[in-house]
Formats: C-alpha cells, structure tokens, sequence
C-alpha cells in the first residue's frame, strides 16, 4: 500500500514511515506515506481552514490508521483540538464511533483536568503572595488561555511558577509549609508535589538551566 516508501514501524508510541532499506524516508516521501501526520497537521490547522469530508475520504483511502491518529494526538498533547477539528464530521459515517467516543471522553477528563489544575495555580499564587514572594505563572493555564483559546484545548500534566533567584528559598519553605513537598532540585527549579500526589509544580528561578546565557530575569518578566 505504501509503495517504495515500504513499511511503517512502531517506535514508542508514533508510527514513522521508513524505506525498504530500514532507514526513515524522506521529508516529501514521509507526508505522502504517513496520513495520520497529515490529517493531524490538518487537524490543528482546522480553525482557520476546517477539515473537509474529502480531506478525510482521501486520508482513509491512504489507509489511515485511527489508533495510530489517537497516539500521536496523545503523544502531542493535542488531543482535544483533534477532537473539535473532527466534531463537524460526527454523524457523517466519515470517523468511527468508537474514536468519536474515545475522543469526547479524553476531552472531557482534560478540561476537567485543566480547570482543576487552574483552580490549584491561583491557590498556590495566593499563598506565594501571602509570604511577599512575587510570582508569575508560564505555561499550563496561562498558555492554554493565551494560545489555545480555552483550558481544555491544551492537555498539561503541571503547573509551572517563576520567582526571583532571592526569593526561591522562601516560596520552597511556604510551599511546603502549605502542604507541598520537594521531590527534585535541579538548581535553576524545584519540583513540588502535594501530598496527595495530585498536582505537580515547578518553581523556577530561571527559564532555562545555567548553560543557557540568553536566560529572561525575572524582573525583566514582571
């Protein structure tokens, strides 16, 4: 079915395209091979130009594999913005009702997941401020609200927060006290977890790691 592009293999959780010789194929040979790559690409571009039932005919010819679909969504994190691409589609016979289902029930535990994770990222800003310790949040809520257009458009598994190198030894301790627990210290960040196991921060006092010299100051950012 793929021609002289070959098989495909399975490696972790993607399925890449390779040529006969055992090596990847080429860029052009990949996208031609690979309708899973594609109709994902497609998927995330569906806001501005939405998926079309002959886009999806042409990709199920190709031989679009759903499952394989599913797990690079997962892999990307971006599975509830292949589900709102596929949404218009649903009752046209075009997307299997199993992966319809599948794709409402993750959606639905990542908003629901996101807007816990929200709810945790406020508290924790709360008590931060509460010590005197400035801080910001980057990534997870905040960039989902910022770039996705809503929590549950972007799956994030923690929240990350940024304070001033003087001030990191403080927002540790008041973290702490406030029920979290170090489980990591990489020294530009700390991880933190509750007790529960149920939220996972981030404390910075850097973006990057110390060998990066174009590094963003905290009082730059605030």
């Amino acid at each position: 079915m793929l021609g002289e592009v070959g098989r495909r293999v399975r490696r972790g959780s993607a399925l890449e395209p390779v040529a006969d010789d055992g090596h990847p194929a080429p860029a052009a040979r990949q996208q031609a091979a690979w309708p899973e790559r594609r109709m994902l690409v497609a998927a995330l571009a569906a806001a501005e130009r939405p998926l079309s039932p002959e886009q999806v005919r042409a990709d199920v010819a190709a031989g679009l594999d759903w499952d394989a679909l599913l797990a690079q969504a997962e892999r990307h994190r971006v599975v509830s913005l292949l589900d709102t691409a596929l949404a218009p589609l649903r009752g046209t016979g075009l997307v299997p009702a199993g992966i319809e289902q599948t794709l409402r029930t993750r959606r639905a535990h990542t908003a629901a997941q996101a807007k816990l994770r929200a709810v945790e990222l406020v508290r924790t800003l709360d008590t931060l401020q509460g010590a005197g310790v400035d801080a910001l949040a980057f990534k997870g809520p905040v960039l989902a609200a910022a770039a996705y257009g809503g929590l549950h458009r972007r799956q994030f598994g923690d929240l990350d927060v940024f304070v001033a190198p003087d001030r990191m030894r403080t927002a540790v301790d008041t973290l702490e006290a406030a029920g979290f627990r170090a489980t990591e210290d990489l020294g530009w960040s700390v991880s933190l977890s509750d007790r529960r196991g149920h939220t996972h921060l981030d404390l910075h006092h850097r973006l990057l790691p110390a060998g990066f010299r174009d590094d963003l100051h905290f009082d730059r950012a605030w």
